[in-house]
């Protein structure tokens, strides 16, 4: 039986899970959102950090209010994927999302705010309209893809490695929403540099 934890990087079967993901396996042109990960995963130079925000303590943002704040993030980190939660029941509207990098000052959607179902994949699964089987749920009550809502290209954290967000509730009710920022982290400095990751062709 093959043990992950022997894997040594780069190994080509590591790869075999981001190959036969349904939702990338079935649907046409998805297929790119996965080169991203693969290209830093075969680099075998990066480490997985997820960074949930905001936190317990504001997670309940009221109808039409903004909450933001600034995360400290290794420089050199690549912003892989998001995936966002929203309740549905509360908010059907959702919410805006904003990311930024204070160093370069680039914007992950043009300066602009992206809709959470727009920015990265959901963490809920829908079995009809209105009803949640949740993210425990195998997904044997939908064809909808669960997972992580990949980028086809890189987000690069620059100096002082700080990265902005502010999320607005779009609806009219009260509603928990928060987001999981996933970060490819570079091993040690050496590692940046060494191998650019980029879109692939």
């Amino acid at each position: 039986m093959f043990n992950p934890l022997n894997m040594v990087a780069p190994y080509d079967g590591a790869l075999e899970f981001l190959e036969k993901l349904p939702g990338y396996d079935s649907s046409l042109g998805v297929i790119e959102q996965l080169e991203l990960a693969k290209q830093i995963q075969q680099s075998g130079k990066y480490y997985w950090q997820g960074i949930p925000f905001p936190n317990q303590d504001n997670w309940l943002v009221a109808a039409g209010d903004t909450v933001s704040g600034g995360i400290q993030v290794p420089v050199g980190s690549y912003i892989t994927s998001i995936q966002v939660y929203n309740d549905y029941d509360a908010n059907p509207a959702g919410f805006k999302l904003n990311l930024f990098d204070k160093g370069s000052k680039a914007y992950l959607y043009y300066g602009d705010y992206m809709l959470n179902l727009l920015a990265g994949s959901d963490m809920q699964l829908f079995a009809g309209s209105n009803e949640s089987v949740g993210p425990s749920d195998p997904g044997m009550n939908s064809d909808i893809p669960f997972g992580p809502g990949y980028f086809q290209g890189p987000f690069i954290v620059t100096n002082p490695g700080i990265i902005g967000w502010e999320l607005v509730n779009a609806g009219v009710s009260d509603a928990i929403m928060q987001v999981l920022m996933c970060l490819a982290v570079p091993i040690n400095p050496v590692s940046i540099g060494q191998r650019r990751i980029s879109r692939g062709s």
